[in-house]
């Protein structure tokens, strides 16, 4: 199924709420999901995510990740 978003919405979460018991384990999970993630050509078909739209939006979720890094 193509899409036109690049698997980019404006529903798309930017912190999670985690009680403190399970914390290292979603902290885990959430890194592997990271890492599994592959980027590609948004007009082939396949499990991946394509490019950003512009550099603001490059450099907005570049913020994101020092963010959650810091």
């Amino acid at each position: 199924m193509l899409t036109s978003d690049s698997g980019q919405t404006c529903t798309a979460p930017t912190r999670m709420l985690v009680e403190q018991s399970v914390y290292d384990e979603v902290v885990e999970l959430a890194a592997n999901v990271g890492k599994s993630a592959k980027t590609g050509n948004p007009a082939e078909e396949g499990d991946h995510i394509g490019p950003v739209v512009s550099q603001p939006q490059y450099d907005r979720v570049q913020a994101y990740i020092q963010k959650g890094v810091d």
